[in-house]
């Protein structure tokens, strides 16, 4: 075959294309920015490992606080954390996913709330890192550190009010609660079957304050299912249903693959 030299031009401009392409790619990996800390409002933009401290929260003994960063998987990165002592007890962990669009949004950031009961009071450390899982060794991308200032008594000068411990529903019977005692529902999932859940319930006197999705680890198993939990609480006295529907969320006249009913008596 004869080579002419508009054949060689051709294939030097496609090498030039690739490499190129390449390079911004190579860039665009290495430019993750450390993300907001959502509690202060804070955004770096730095793409250099970031350190923070001076993050205080104060909270008396038996009362619940919140901590909340962003947070992007599709980077690979997620948050971890470490506490001093087992005197801050994690009550629960959720991920909050902006609204999908149509097509969906890639790559976008969601928000990662935990939630911890101070049992004592103290000052204690709560380290936030931002890293790779499967980076043991690395430097994290970021690190927010939080100081916990835990005191005996209220803002008012009372005692903080004893919390009542969390209830787990179960079908087939009367779940029995007091008013204003958290319980939760926890369910198996598997969105990667484009099927999830959905609830009703019979009264707005049950209020949703939390829901957590749980995932396997590692957490980029192709087809694991993870658990989904919701976290009701009760304002007053009185029987309540609440049902549970498995469905693909785009086949509004479909029967659902799996129906969970429970019964919830409070006193």
């Amino acid at each position: 075959m004869k080579i002419t030299k508009s054949m060689i031009t051709a294939a030097c401009l496609a090498s030039c294309l690739s490499a190129g392409s390449m390079s911004l790619a190579g860039k665009a990996f290495a430019n993750i920015s450390p993300v907001k800390v959502v509690d202060n409002v804070k955004v770096n933009k730095s793409n250099k490992s970031v350190q923070e401290s001076g993050h205080v929260k104060k909270v008396a003994a038996g009362e619940t606080f919140e901590i909340t960063l962003e947070e992007n998987a599709s980077t690979g990165y997620s948050w971890s954390y470490a506490a001093d002592g087992d005197t801050l007890e994690l009550i629960a962990e959720k991920s909050k996913y902006p609204e999908q669009t149509d097509p969906p949004m890639v790559g976008v950031a969601s928000q990662k709330t935990w939630t911890f009961k101070a049992t004592k009071a103290g000052t204690y450390t709560l380290k936030f890192t931002y890293t790779q899982a499967w980076e043991k060794d690395q430097k994290p991308a970021q690190t927010v550190n939080y100081t916990i200032q835990v005191n005996k008594q209220g803002a008012n000068g009372s005692k903080a009010a004893k919390q009542q411990p969390l209830a787990v529903l179960k079908t087939g019977k009367v779940n029995t609660v007091k008013a204003g005692q958290p319980f939760h529902v926890k369910l198996e999932e598997n969105t990667t079957t484009g099927y999830s859940w959905s609830y009703d319930i019979n009264s707005n006197a049950v209020n949703l304050i939390a829901e957590e999705n749980r995932f396997p680890a590692p957490i980029n198993v192709d087809g694991a299912p993870g658990e989904k939990i919701w976290t009701f609480k009760a304002k007053k006295a009185g029987t309540y249903t609440l049902k549970f529907t498995y469905i693909q969320s785009w086949e509004k006249e479909q029967k659902p693959a799996q129906t969970v009913t429970y019964t919830v008596k409070v006193n």
